[in-house]
């Protein structure tokens, strides 16, 4: 378990990471207006492979910023665990407002639009998570950061993009009611066969 002291060095360091990057996330913010305002579908979709290669980008980043051991010098803590936490997380953030912005600026929502944008949000978030846990897996590997760095299984619960889905009625209806009817669809192809 960290203690007080451990916690806010950790708090610093991403503090201080994200100062560090706020110039490259303003341009990754930029980017996201713009597919926003071009009011096209395919322009929105494309955001989300973007959100994707940046996060990787980003990710790559943050772990050359930590590989070189000399933070662990000043004080033997996960900042490669940290900085990835606050990459997803911020990540996670500007997308989830991106979407909500789509929820808003589109209304209604075209079906096909709507199925894309839960089928694009539930594979990003499926991506983050996955992310999350590979570095979960690489921290407890390292046996000299297992004993100074909390349990990390719920370290990258809270990140998530579909909540805006749930929140957006409309769309959670539109999906709900797309659900249905394929799960319809299918029980009755099934007796129809058999």
């Amino acid at each position: 378990v960290l203690t007080e002291t451990q916690a806010m060095i950790l708090e610093k360091f991403q503090s201080t990471l994200d100062e560090a990057l706020t110039p490259t996330w303003g341009r990754y913010h930029f980017h996201l207006q713009v597919a926003r305002k071009a009011r096209s579908s395919q322009q929105i979709i494309w955001t989300f492979e973007y959100t994707r290669s940046f996060v990787s980008m980003m990710c790559d980043l943050s772990q050359a910023l930590t590989s070189s051991g000399e933070l662990q010098k000043l004080c033997d803590l996960d900042y490669a665990s940290a900085g990835q936490k606050q990459v997803l997380e911020k990540a996670a953030k500007f997308m989830r407002a991106h979407l909500a912005q789509i929820v808003v600026d589109f209304s209604p929502l075209s079906r096909e639009l709507c199925m894309q944008l839960v089928e694009e949000t539930l594979e990003l978030d499926d991506w983050l998570h996955t992310i999350a846990r590979k570095t979960i897996a690489e921290a407890r590997d390292v046996s000299k950061l297992a004993s100074s760095s909390p349990d990390r299984g719920s370290i990258y619960a809270p990140i998530t993009v579909c909540a805006v889905i749930y929140d957006a009625k409309e769309m959670f209806h539109q999906w709900l009611l797309l659900e249905h009817r394929h799960f319809h669809f299918e029980l009755r192809g099934k007796f129809q066969d058999g």
